[in-house]
This record gives structure tokens, C-alpha cells and sequence, in this order.
């Protein structure tokens, strides 16, 4: 009889400690993440992605491609995926940094500048490889469409600067998961194989 008490005692402890309830949300980061979403540059970025993504949907839909031409889009695209992937970590973990946050405050300048020069590499590559390879092999060209989304991205930067300037307290590192699942898996180019 004690030990069920006992049991039951240790279980009741157990459970009003939290280890079995779900975990509560931030609602300061709730709000933060919402309104990251809210800005044009995460805007632009997810047109960005949506685009380059159709027209990589767009080649792969194109009847009678050279398996070895396949091949080659591939890999270009891989090249592009990691790029965007670089850069999108850089901001997964400027959002989880203290360090990173505070310096991106003081620093607007030199935090716009910085991923400017990153967007462009990486969209310079993209299309230079990629986009041209696709172009090449299809016949079309679809690097006007992606180019004037880019441009309208750039200037958004600035008002990423001022996201961070706003709530630059309300992210904590133990907050990633949170952040990986409502925002940063968002912005990921998609696998090759899942894009039709």
C-alpha cells in the first residue's frame, strides 16, 4: 500500500513539474516571429524561392531531355540549394543570437550590405548556372522573371534591419526548433526530387 502511495506521490510530483505537459509558447515570440513574416524582405525572399523553384518545375515538366542535360540542371541546382541554404542558416542563427541581433542593431549598415552582397552571389550563380543551363536546353528563358523579383527584393533589406532593431530580445537560442519549424523551413529551397 505505500509503495502505490508512494508511486502515485512521485507520478503527481511528476506531472505538476511538467514533464509531461506540453510546452507553452512564447507569446512574445509568437508576435516576433508573425511579424517577421509581415516584412516585405521575408515576403520577397519567399517569391524569390517560389520562383526559382516553378522554373526548375517548369524544365523538369519539359518533355524529351537529355538524361546527361538532367544531370547537369541537377547539379546546378544543388550548387544554388546550397547557397540559399548558407545564407538562410546565417539568418536562422542572426535571429538566435544575442551577439548576432545586438551587432545587426548597431550595425544596420554593415548587416545590409553584407547580405545584399550574399543575395546577389547567390542569385548571380543561380542564374549564371542554373537558370542559363535550363534555358539553354528548353529553349526559354525565364531569368527575366526571376531577375525582377530580385530587384524587389534588395531594397527590402533595410526593413529585415529594422525587424531586428525591434525585437531583438524577444528570440532565445532555445527557441530554434520554434523558429525552424514556423519560419526558417519556409524560406528552404526544396529537394530536387520534391519539386514537380
Amino acid at each position: 500500500m505505500k509503495t502505490v502511495l508512494l508511486v502515485c506521490f512521485l507520478l503527481g510530483t511528476f506531472i505538476n513539474n511538467g514533464a509531461l505537459a506540453q510546452p507553452k509558447t512564447n507569446k512574445r515570440l509568437e508576435a516576433a516571429i508573425e511579424s517577421l513574416e509581415k516584412t516585405a524582405f521575408i515576403k520577397e525572399f519567399k517569391k524569390c524561392k517560389k520562383q526559382i523553384e516553378a522554373n526548375v518545375a517548369d524544365f523538369k515538366a519539359t518533355p524529351d531531355i537529355d538524361e546527361q542535360d538532367i544531370r547537369k540542371v541537377k547539379r546546378a541546382y544543388g550548387e544554388t540549394q546550397e547557397a540559399f541554404e548558407d545564407i538562410i542558416n546565417g539568418f536562422k542563427k542572426d535571429l538566435i543570437s544575442k551577439g548576432n541581433r545586438n551587432f545587426i542593431a548597431a550595425n544596420p549598415d554593415r548587416y545590409t550590405d553584407f547580405t545584399k552582397r550574399s543575395l546577389q552571389e547567390a542569385n548571380e550563380d543561380y542564374l549564371s548556372n542554373c537558370q542559363s543551363l535550363m534555358d539553354k536546353v528548353t529553349g526559354k528563358s525565364r531569368s527575366a522573371l526571376l531577375i525582377a523579383v530580385f530587384d524587389i527584393l534588395l531594397p527590402t533589406i533595410k526593413d529585415l534591419v529594422a525587424y531586428f532593431q525591434e525585437y531583438k530580445k524577444a528570440i532565445a537560442t532555445d527557441n530554434e526548433a520554434y523558429i525552424e519549424d514556423k519560419l526558417i523551413k519556409k524560406l528552404r529551397l526544396k529537394a530536387w526530387d520534391s519539386i514537380e
